[in-house]
């Protein structure tokens, strides 16, 4: 199985996550998480956004985090390429450390990510992967689980884009947000995503991005509410043209048994 999760364009933005050191802009979030946001209206949104998901502070107190997460990725002829059940257990304090575990084929997978390294394992013996690409699906799982806090992480350049009506008939404020690698050098393309959000209440309605040739639209369809942020239960992934009309259903996502600690 490709464990790189929902969407291809995700590793230009993990290596956010993963560069050495915290810059100055880092730690001036730390006090005001908006302040590197230039366009007065993504702050609003995303304001709007962050609170209706449970707020930031509660976002920043999590400890532990584990889920259940049940992908199935399909082919144009809806034959499912593949089904598996994966474990994602995420510790944020004091430093970052995970695992995501799975069984395929009668084998039992599991990925350990530490400040110090990163493994992979097949029934309990480690084997041969390429550490970078184990890196990224780590930090790509996350920043999915992530959203809309994620869109505060420093480096990525936000411009509101107007406003849509979503095929549920929502309209929807649209943040778009790009990468630059020629100004960022832990950037590694310039793919553009655009972020979906309630015009009224600020709920995360999905996102769309173009990852050559091909665009993905993924809608939000079902939350899970039992923790202290607003966290994904469905998902669907379509792959899409530019103006997100819909060709195939590519992905469905269903995540549940959510355990999350704090430090409070």
């Amino acid at each position: 199985m490709n464990v790189r999760n929902e969407y291809p364009a995700l590793y230009l933005v993990v290596l956010l996550l993963i560069s050495c050191g915290k810059t100055q802009n880092e730690n001036v979030q730390k006090f005001n998480p908006y302040g590197h946001i230039k366009d007065e209206k993504v702050k609003t949104i995303l304001k709007r956004a962050i609170d209706k998901a449970g707020g930031i502070d509660s976002w920043n107190s999590i400890n532990t985090l584990s889920y259940t997460k049940h992908s199935v990725l399909l082919l144009e002829d809806s034959t499912v390429e593949s089904d598996v059940v994966q474990r994602h257990e995420y510790k944020m304090k004091p430093s970052f450390e995970a695992s995501i575990s799975w069984t395929q084929d009668g084998e039992d997978h599991a990925i350990f990510y530490s400040a110090e390294d990163v493994m992979k394992t097949v029934n309990g013996e480690e084997t041969e992967a390429e550490k970078q690409s184990l890196t990224e699906t780590v930090m790509s799982a996350i920043y999915v689980l992530g959203m809309p806090f994620k869109l505060l992480d420093a480096g990525a350049y936000l411009t509101y884009s107007g406003t849509i009506v979503t095929e549920m008939g929502r309209e929807a404020d649209v943040i778009k947000a790009t990468y630059d690698p020629a100004e960022h050098e832990n950037h590694s393309t310039s793919d553009e995503w655009y972020y979906y959000f309630d015009v009224t209440d600020g709920t995360f309605l999905g996102c769309m991005v173009y990852h050559a040739p091909t665009y993905a639209y993924i809608q939000n369809l079902e939350f899970d509410e039992t923790s202290i942020v607003k966290l994904h239960a469905h998902r669907k992934s379509y792959r899409s043209d530019s103006a997100r009309n819909i060709q195939f259903l590519r992905a469905e996502f269903r995540y549940s048994d959510y355990e999350v600690t704090t430090l409070r």
